[in-house]
Formats: C-alpha cells, structure tokens, sequence
C-alpha cells in the first residue's frame, strides 16, 4: 500500500477534516527522507500544516514530533535516536515502519 497516493483520504490528526495528504514528522531532505523510510507520517490537512510550519515556535514544533510518534505509538526517545545515527538498525526499520503504517491505514477515510 501506498500511502501517500492521492486516492486515499485521511483525517487530520489535529483538527479531524478530510485531507490527502500525509506530512513527515521530521523534515529538512534528510530527516524528510528518514522520516518517509520509518513511515513517520501523518494526515495533516494543508490548514494545520502551515500553522505548525509557519505559526509555530521550535519547542511547539518538538512537541508535535513528540505528540505525533507517539501517536504513532513509538517511544520517542528511541526513534530520535535512530533519527540521529548515520545509519539506521535495519530490524527498528522493519517493526516501526511495519506499525506505522498498520496505524496509518486505520485512519484511511472510505468513500
């Protein structure tokens, strides 16, 4: 499954209307490119994106990472850390991506 394919619809996390589109939680090309391998993503609609993109300090924009990955339901002291290293564990690859994306194909909206 492809999640980030335009066909499906979610909720946003945040305030519930219909979205597209699923947002890295971390981003910047490196940490977007890891975020896309882990599966950290979330249904953001464009509104409650560019609030948190544009609106919000850095400590706001940490504690939605941290909200989000748990959310998620991953620690986020872990995922930083893997976050953080040059090359990721390929078994914490392969169970967060794995849940993540159990998690994120709950919230897929049927038309």
């Amino acid at each position: 499954m492809n999640l980030r394919k335009k066909e499906y619809t979610y909720h946003c996390i945040e305030c519930g209307r219909l979205t597209k589109t699923l947002h890295e939680i971390f981003y910047g090309t490196a940490d977007r490119k890891r975020s896309i391998e882990l599966a950290l993503q979330v249904p953001l609609c464009d509104e409650c994106h560019t609030r948190i993109h544009c609106h919000a300090t850095k400590g706001e924009g940490k504690a939605f990472q941290k909200k989000w990955i748990e959310w998620l339901g991953q620690d986020y002291e872990a995922v930083k850390h893997q976050m953080q290293l040059s090359k990721l564990n390929h078994n914490f690859v392969v169970g967060i991506r794995k849940k993540n994306i159990d998690k994120i194909k709950n919230l897929v909206y049927i038309l």
